[in-house]
């Protein structure tokens, strides 16, 4: 059975993290489903009344952040967060180490 390289397991690892960005970067852009959602928390608004100017569940004022209607295209902030958060953990732990090793064994002793 062949035993990989940590190298191997490195450069594995960094790649499954930069789908796991890619993949977030993609929900990002999000469609509303057939319920009113607030847009910072997306709680289903069904059944609260028109003229409530607060999330039930978030208290963000609609003002701020609007109500997101069916069919609406939107940001959806914490998959942004989320992916934002991962490519820093992919530049810092994997691409910069491994082009740093890369270097110092191509430059030998």
């Amino acid at each position: 059975m062949p035993v990989l390289s940590p190298l191997t397991i490195w450069f594995i690892c960094g790649v499954l993290l930069t789908c796991f960005v890619f993949v977030a970067w993609l929900r990002t852009r999000r469609q509303g489903d057939e319920h009113i959602r607030c847009r910072r928390c997306n709680y289903r608004l069904t059944g609260i009344a028109p003229e409530q100017t607060r999330c039930p569940e978030c208290a963000a004022l609609f003002s701020h952040h609007a109500k997101v209607m069916p069919g609406e295209r939107y940001l959806d902030h914490r998959w942004r967060t989320i992916g934002l958060v991962a490519l820093a953990i992919d530049v810092i732990g994997f691409v910069i180490p491994f082009v740093v090793l890369v270097i110092y064994q191509a430059s030998g002793p």
